[in-house]
């Protein structure tokens, strides 16, 4: 017979356990009824390894939409945010016909950004041509946003031809595509994978400011042998502002292009530092997930592949960052099976999120493939030293079949983030976060405004975030969100546990300035802007409205006068703040 007191250990214990996390699939009451459905003609295996989409607020109202290809055997589709209805259930609204982005086509991956400074998002779709007619090499799309007529209709004009982005190679081909300011010139770039055995066909897409795109893969430093690409995301991992180049590549070639800055020339090169960085334990590597999972403020690198459970090898991989060489090259362990975050079946799709608000980042993770045994689609809970355990049966995200893209969004802007799950051959499935924990526990999410200032990438791009509050300090970076051929909602959230209150709020742009906020209250959507540093008036423009204002910040000697950031109040600051005015507004 137990004891008395060991009975009250273990309803102690039973009471302090947290409660399982909690989601349930919303598509078909919200409206976002999409299925993927890839037709024959993709070239080899390409058909059953895309399903792909996108999230974006693409009408600027603050709520987030919905892109999803259909995979050629219907029009692509564009749910657009409603908002809560009578009943206070969000909705969204099927308006890609409307919108002028209903191709049917045979799509592979997406990619969202603004990519020429007017302040709405466009949206980039690798393709391989017209359902009607035969596949065809780089038939991709780029539906420019053109923001609101006079009647307050959004729309979309395809541009993928004018724009410099069909055609970059050769072959029928094509999977996952990123945007990034990899020259922070405060434009973005693209980067668009494939995976057939072609010899450098991998693609690096220069903007030119405008929107219109020329290739600069010779920037690239090419490796030994093809890589054989997934999905590609740019990434400051060093801590130089410039990012680096990271790609999932099957058979064992993902690369990281480390960025070296500018050169003699005023030019920007990349160079390979796989051995450096300690990589090489990715067999067939898909999905992608840059975060910092054990809150030591370096970014980890998370990875599905494939799991071979009769000789139990490879599996998902979790380099987790050890520190920086002498040569500020990013040093990592792979850690996955000793952390409980290997054995995912054959993976491709994967996100970081903080599904309880705890304070660290979970994991998940889907997959999924013909003739393989079939294993559930993952739930990685972080016990808070980057240990995880799955939960996703408990959950209720044990998806199986052949997930693809899994995104994070707060679809409902309820503070909590949500998981858009999409699948080759089936349904999407919209995942409500309704775990006790997310609601007990604090938190908080920051959207930012870089449009304002010409010297940063739209939508913040680049941008690092460092949050402190209860005595923890966590980081998040903003770099569109990729996944697996889809990319999630542009935004840094945090979950802040019991603590209510935030002693700092450092935001780090990609131009080397920062914002930082202090006494921050929590629980809410915090809207912030980046001015240019010689707007002293923050109204978005640089002009002589300016001058007294940094007349006075520079005669009593505030820091933010201190232009060229060398720590010192002198000549050189007004000279950089005279350039500024004249039109040279970036360093």
């Amino acid at each position: 017979m137990r004891s008395i007191g060991a009975l009250t250990l273990a309803a102690a214990l039973a009471q302090a356990a947290p409660a399982a996390p909690t989601f349930v699939d919303v598509a078909a009451q919200t409206g976002l009824v999409s299925t993927f459905d890839s037709i024959t003609g993709y070239p080899g295996l390409h058909g059953h390894m895309v399903g792909g989409g996108a999230v974006a607020d693409f009408n600027a109202d603050g709520r987030p939409d919905v892109f999803l290809p259909a995979g050629g055997t219907a029009p692509d589709r564009l749910f657009i945010n409603q908002g809560p209805g009578t009943s206070g259930q969000v909705t969204f609204a099927e308006q890609a016909g409307a919108w002028g982005c209903d191709a049917t086509h045979r799509s592979g991956g997406v990619a969202t950004a603004d990519v020429n400074r007017d302040g709405y998002p466009d949206l980039f779709v690798v393709s391989m041509g017209d359902a009607s007619a035969g596949a065809v090499p780089s038939a991709n799309l780029l539906y420019i946003n053109n923001g609101p007529d006079e009647t307050g209709a959004f729309s979309f004009t395809e541009r993928g031809a004018s724009s410099g982005v069909t055609g970059i190679v050769p072959i029928v081909d094509g999977l996952g595509a990123a945007f990034g300011d990899y020259d922070l010139d405060g434009d973005l770039d693209l980067a668009v994978a494939h995976w057939s055995s072609f010899f450098g066909n991998f693609r690096l897409l220069a903007n030119d400011g405008t929107g219109h795109f020329t290739d600069t893969t010779d920037l690239l430093e090419q490796p030994g042998s093809n890589i054989r690409g997934f999905q590609p995301r740019f990434a400051d991992l060093n801590g130089d502002r410039y990012p680096e180049l990271v790609v999932t590549g099957d058979f064992g070639t993902s690369v990281i292009w480390f960025n070296l800055g500018p050169d003699d020339a005023d030019g920007v090169s990349f160079e390979l530092r796989q051995k450096e960085a300690n990589l090489g334990a990715d067999c067939n590597a898909m999905g992608s997930a840059l975060a910092d999972f054990n809150n030591d403020l370096l970014l980890d690198w998370y990875i599905t592949n494939i799991y071979y459970d009769i000789s139990d090898t490879c599996g998902n991989t979790l380099y987790l960052c050890q520190g920086l060489d002498e040569h500020n090259t990013p040093v990592f362990e792979d850690l996955a099976r000793e952390r409980g975050a290997q054995q995912g079946g054959w993976g491709w799709g994967t996100c970081p999120i903080d599904l309880d608000h705890d304070g660290d980042l979970d994991i998940a993770a889907t997959g999924g493939w013909r003739f393989w045994d079939p294993i559930p689609s993952r739930l990685y809970i972080n016990d808070g030293t980057a240990h995880f355990s799955d939960a996703a049966a408990a959950a209720g995200t044990d998806f199986v079949g052949f997930g693809r893209g899994y995104v994070p969004l707060d679809y409902d802007n309820d503070g909590d983030l949500d998981l858009l799950l999409i699948a080759n051959e089936n349904t999407a499935r919209l995942y409500e976060n309704r775990t006790p924990e997310a609601a007990a526990n604090h938190w908080l999410r920051v959207d930012v405004t870089t449009t304002t200032n010409p010297c940063l990438a739209p939508g913040g791009f680049g941008t690092h975030l460092y949050l402190t509050a209860g005595g923890v300090t966590q980081t998040h970076h903003l770099d569109g969100a990729p996944s697996y051929l889809a990319c999630g909602q542009q935004t840094a959230h945090f979950g802040l546990g019991a603590a209510d209150t935030i002693d700092a709020l450092e935001i780090r742009w990609a131009d080397g300035s920062a914002t930082t906020l202090t006494d921050v209250a929590p629980d809410q959507i915090l809207h912030v802007t980046a001015y240019h540093p010689a707007d002293f008036n923050a109204d978005g423009s640089l002009d002589g409205a300016d001058i007294a204002p940094y007349a006075d910040a520079f005669l009593s000697g505030d820091p933010a006068a201190d232009l060229d950031r060398d720590g010192a109040l002198n000549v050189d600051d007004i000279e950089a703040f005279v350039a500024a005015l004249a039109g040279d507004a970036c360093p």
